[in-house]
């Protein structure tokens, strides 16, 4: 499936006549059409019933709205790499564990958000894969629950935030109350921030290059 192939069905699906689009396309029809065929074919089901008049089938609609928002996406990639290289608008790349979603993360997002220049991105990773995409230049920050003292990376508790260990039944409370970390670890697992340990959620980024 090709890049054309998206732009041709969104045409068709919104002209529902093959001539028209062809027209609003600057082809000829019969290459429009072998087009959509490769496409159904490649896809496995008919997008379009050949009948007068011409109409979408139930999978047509649903990739005619898919191929709406990957277009959208594309055409906004496209003008933002373009404002980036011209120094209208910086990029910032943002990668963070789930568990952070809980603090301090959200809000930071939607006060970067509100600088118009300001481009982010943001990926969900683990541990490793921030502590790689640092590295690498993927990302720029990092927001994860443990500390890294792997260099070039610096590190800095941001916030911290109380989480319940839940246990199995068996377990003794007293017990696992005053237990260590590895103790828990290999016992429990850890809920939404409520009461309970504390765990720092640590911000990282990339010491700048020594000469």
């Amino acid at each position: 499936m090709e890049l054309r192939h998206l732009r041709y069905f969104k045409v068709l699906a919104e002209t529902l006549n093959f001539t028209r689009a062809a027209e609003l396309l600057h082809i000829a029809q019969p290459p429009l059409s072998r087009q959509i065929s490769q496409l159904e074919d490649e896809l496995g089901t008919l997008l379009v019933a050949r009948e007068r008049p011409l109409r979408l089938t139930e999978a047509g609609r649903f990739f005619y709205e898919q191929t709406c928002t990957v277009l959208q996406q594309l055409q906004n990639i496209s003008d933002n790499t373009r404002r980036i290289g011209q120094g209208q608008r910086q990029w910032l790349g943002i990668g963070f564990a789930p568990s952070t979603l809980y603090n301090v993360l959200p809000e930071l997002i939607r006060e970067l958000r509100q600088d118009s220049e300001l481009e982010l991105g943001l990926s969900e990773m683990t541990t490793l894969q921030q502590v790689d995409a640092l590295k690498s230049g993927r990302i720029d920050i990092a927001f994860g629950a443990f500390v890294s003292r792997t260099r070039p990376l610096r590190n800095r508790s941001c916030v911290k935030t109380r989480w319940w260990p839940c246990c199995p039944r068996a377990t003794r409370w007293r017990a696992a109350h005053s237990a260590s970390p590895s103790w828990l670890a290999r016992r429990s697992s850890f809920t939404r921030p409520t009461p309970g340990p504390v765990m720092p959620t640590t911000c990282w980024r990339c010491l700048p290059s020594m000469a």
